[in-house]
């Protein structure tokens, strides 16, 4: 029943945040519909999905597109963070960012590229 409980009161809760994502980013509302039902069948890291996705659309050039290529990866289960040491991976990424002076968006790009390619990163150096 507990596990039961804290589902039930997740939901609105989900429901409310992507709208209040969707809101300020201006998307579509099919998109919004979309957001809310494949984050439905991932309870356990919703809330860190929709953090990670109101920082990539900040610097989204178009946030209807981005959202919709989230929602596709979401549903395949590509989305996930990666099976690799993370905070070396992250102090690795700050370091360039650093030294190369990138802007915010290209730094969540960067980002964004090491979480896919996980432990291929550093091959990728």
């Amino acid at each position: 029943i507990g596990l039961s409980m804290s589902r039930s009161t997740a939901l609105p809760d989900l429901d409310s945040k992507v709208q209040l994502l969707c809101q300020e980013f201006e998307t579509d509302t099919w998109i919004q519909t979309a957001l809310s039902q494949v984050l439905r069948t991932r309870l356990d890291t919703w809330a860190e999905d929709l953090a990670r996705l109101h920082r990539d659309l900040l610097g989204a050039k178009s946030p209807n597109g981005l959202l919709v290529a989230r929602i596709r990866r979401m549903r395949a289960q590509t989305v996930q963070t990666p099976e690799t040491d993370e905070k070396s991976l992250k102090k690795e990424v700050f370091a360039i960012v650093m030294e190369f002076s990138l802007s915010e968006r290209i730094a969540n790009q960067l980002e964004n590229l090491v979480a896919r390619r996980g432990r291929n990163f550093h091959e990728d150096l």
